[in-house]
């Protein structure tokens, strides 16, 4: 593929774009080794004029003043796509312990426990700091902030501590895993545009995490169900992770801007080779 149109990446100010494994630097990567330019932004006022846009922000929800800029530019992708957080995103939350007879699992409103959005908390200044180090050291119980590798499981919503309920930072979900004999399955749909890559994930452990993947397979596709949530949540980019569980299409994440969680070396590669022609639908 070769192209001499211009890409943009706008990222928040407290982004860690430079250090972090990002999927979307994988494909900006080689938009550039093909002739494309590339540039990213840190500022909601910074002018967008490359010839493609994409709202890249890592935070739940994307900040007013970002989507004022996106909404002067005629091609952003994912502008649609402001809130992610899981009451605005899940099928699968219970509010009380008689809405479901099964296990549970408890996690964060926020996407990535909230930690990104404490990041840009801590730079409001030494005020701030302090208190972000204090949030950091506190039991989850007090600060609703938990790590994705340790949410907790219950066997019954009756087991859910009481205050979990009440928390505005947390959220009780059904725990609906899919499992192929002793092992439990994570679906996972990553595309850009028209191009995707399908992959079903496998553990020993419900919550199935990079750090616990003991073997992965390609699939050929997702389910119409996923696609249709795709063009519902207006995604242009990014990634959902989904089981299906008694038949049923289960999601359990979607994330606008996903990273390499294992290593990636090898796979960084490959994701750009395949999503990278998808821009061409933009443009």
């Amino acid at each position: 593929m070769s192209t001499t149109n211009s890409l943009t990446i706008v990222v928040d100010s407290c982004d860690r774009y430079d250090s972090v494994p990002y999927q979307f630097k994988a494909v900006a990567e080689e938009w550039s080794r093909n002739g494309g330019r590339v540039s990213v932004v840190d500022r909601p006022d910074a002018t967008l004029d490359g010839d493609l846009v994409i709202a890249h922000v890592d935070l739940t929800v994307v900040p007013e003043t970002y989507r004022r800029a996106f909404a002067g530019h005629r091609r952003v992708l994912n502008a649609a796509v402001t809130d992610i957080s899981k009451r605005r995103i899940s099928r699968n939350l219970i509010t009380s312990p008689d809405q479901w007879d099964g296990p549970v699992i408890i996690k964060t409103d926020l996407n990535h426990g909230g930690w990104p959005e404490l990041d840009r908390f801590r730079e409001r200044g030494l005020a701030a700091r302090a208190l972000g180090k204090l949030v950091r050291r506190a039991p989850w119980q007090v600060t609703g902030m938990l790590s994705a590798a340790h949410y907790p499981v219950f066997a019954h919503p009756r087991d859910v501590p009481w205050f979990v309920w009440r928390h505005p930072r947390l959220v009780v979900e059904k725990l609906r895993p899919e499992k192929r004999g002793d092992l439990y399955c994570l679906r996972q749909h990553i595309f850009l545009g028209d191009r995707a890559i399908d992959t079903i994930l496998y553990a020993r452990h419900p919550v199935v995490k990079a750090g616990n993947i003991v073997r992965r397979e390609t699939l050929d596709g997702p389910p119409p169900e996923i696609l249709a949530l795709r063009r519902e949540f207006g995604f242009d980019f990014g990634k959902f992770d989904y089981a299906i569980s008694d038949g049923e299409v289960v999601v359990y994440d979607v994330n606008r801007t996903p990273s390499f969680g294992d290593d990636p070396e090898g796979r960084e590669r490959h994701t750009a080779r395949v999503l990278t022609p998808g821009l061409a639908a933009f443009l």
